[in-house]
């Protein structure tokens, strides 16, 4: 039979790719590092006007325990 086609099916349908979300798309990350955030907290204390800084200096800015503040260095 000429010019009749059979129906699509899930198997013959063509693909359609999905797009793919973009970063803005994502939602956020719904978990945190802890000693991650305050080693980027350390690391944020430090600038051109002050490149040197002692512990105790960096546990009182961050207003974290010496000790913490040892192991992070």
């Amino acid at each position: 039979m000429k010019g009749t086609t059979a129906p699509r099916t899930a198997a013959t349908a063509p693909r359609v790719r999905e797009a793919r979300p973009t970063p803005a798309d994502r939602p956020a990350p719904s978990y945190v590092v802890p000693a991650l955030e305050r080693g980027l907290m350390l690391l944020g204390q430090f600038d051109r006007q002050t490149p040197q800084l002692t512990p105790p200096e960096l546990a009182r800015r961050l207003q974290l325990p010496r000790a913490t503040v040892f192991r992070l260095l």
